[in-house]
């Protein structure tokens, strides 16, 4: 009796073990995509911040692709396509974290913010934090790309 209660006592133990593994790697992955979600948040001022120092730069991000996408379009899609297949479990956040930039970018916008940061004070300028709602439909067709692309690439048999 006593080597089945053992038994039982470890697959318990290991149960335990493995649900504890799994919401700490689900708390690891959301922490490791609001990093990445912030090292691209640091990209992206720096980018306007050289756009500043630079302002005879063409922005090759602005040229139309595929009749209605920019480069800023194709680079949302990109990134969300990689957040998804690199972490297909965390839709809903990375959905989240790209309609909060957009917030965050609408207010920028609404308080003329923008205008006076990064030290370009005495000159207009086209900084790259532009509110535009094509972005978070670019997002969703990212998550669904990276979500597709992760479906056949890791689910199915083939």
């Amino acid at each position: 009796m006593n080597i089945i209660k053992k038994i039982d006592n470890h697959d318990d133990n290991e149960k335990y073990n493995k649900n504890r593994n799994d919401n700490y790697n689900k708390y690891n992955d959301k922490i490791k995509i609001i990093i990445i979600g912030i090292l691209t948040c640091g990209f992206i001022i720096l980018y306007s911040k050289f756009k500043c120092i630079y302002p005879n730069y063409i922005d090759i991000l602005t040229y139309k692709y595929l009749y209605i996408y920019d480069g800023w379009n194709i680079t949302h899609i990109t990134l969300y396509s990689i957040l998804t297949y690199l972490y297909p479990n965390e839709i809903y956040i990375i959905l989240l974290i790209g309609i909060v930039w957009e917030i965050i970018e609408y207010f920028l916008d609404i308080n003329k913010i923008k205008k006076y940061t990064f030290g370009c004070k005495n000159r207009e300028h086209n900084l790259v934090f532009v509110n535009r709602f094509k972005d978070i439909i670019c997002n969703c067709i990212g998550i669904t790309l990276g979500y597709i692309i992760y479906y056949y690439t890791n689910c199915m048999n083939i």
